[in-house]
């Protein structure tokens, strides 16, 4: 079996994949503006995506994957628990193959240094 690569997110809008732009405080604004506008949400085309719903509730998870979170340079100095849903956060805090990374969302979605 060949291991794979993934993004993973935590909240499907109806755009798609919601990118990390906010932490909980600003959720309830992001999820207002993903009802209000349309727009292109093909964040790393190359990439598979995943839900924390499908890798926490499902049999999607697979241990010989690697898992990106992709974090907008935005939440750089933001405690990774108050961005993600507790399921997710507790999910990730008891493995070792999902790996945080920091993007500019704002400007190109290109991948940066892995943390």
């Amino acid at each position: 079996m060949k291991n794979k690569v993934y993004m993973a997110f935590d909240i499907i809008g109806p755009n798609g994949f919601i990118p990390y732009v906010y932490d909980k405080d600003k959720l309830a604004d992001i999820m207002k503006l993903e009802l209000e506008i349309t727009h292109d949400t093909e964040y790393f085309k190359e990439i598979p995506k995943i839900s924390s719903y499908e890798l926490v509730h499902t049999n999607e998870y697979d241990s010989d994957n690697t898992y990106l979170i992709p974090l907008d340079w935005c939440l750089e100095k933001t405690k990774i628990e108050d961005i993600l849903t507790p399921n997710f956060y507790n999910f990730i805090k008891k493995r070792h193959n999902f790996f945080i990374i920091y993007v500019d969302y704002t400007y190109e979605q290109t991948m940066h240094t892995l943390i």
